[in-house]
């Protein structure tokens, strides 16, 4: 059902990475977070097409991270779902995108760095990042 990437031990800069193994609760969380994953759509809200557009110009062509700020309950989370949706409508095969919320207790004990270095996404969102620990 879901498009998780197997993880393969890696070697990187002379070091072996341990494969992490998601428990099923972090498996089903990811899934449900990802809905693309399983080529299901989700309602998006009001169009963002402004944000989008902004975003678009920023990321073009280039290895960013870019934070996106504001108030509480303002819509950024809505915004990086339809923005996802647009990556995918530009052929963004859905399995290379990565959205995660670190809010989410079910992901509390993620390995979130190892997950990440085992992983061959090319897009990673992670939202409300203020709960990651350190």
């Amino acid at each position: 059902m879901h498009c998780i990437p197997k993880v393969l031990p890696i070697v990187r800069n002379g070091a072996i990475l341990i494969p992490m193994v998601l428990t099923e609760q972090q498996q089903k969380t990811i899934d449900l977070l990802n809905p693309w994953f399983s080529e299901k759509t989700i309602d998006l809200g009001v169009n963002r097409s402004s944000y989008l557009k902004a975003i678009s110009s920023i990321t073009k062509n280039q290895k960013q991270i870019l934070f996106l700020l504001g108030s509480r309950r303002v819509g950024k989370t809505m915004i990086i779902y339809q923005y996802i949706y647009q990556l995918i409508k530009e052929n963004v095969l859905p399995q290379k995108i990565l959205f995660l919320s670190l809010d989410n207790t079910n992901l509390q004990d993620l390995e979130l760095f190892s997950y990440l270095a085992q992983s061959d996404f090319e897009y990673i969102f992670l939202d409300e990042v203020q709960y990651f620990p350190n």
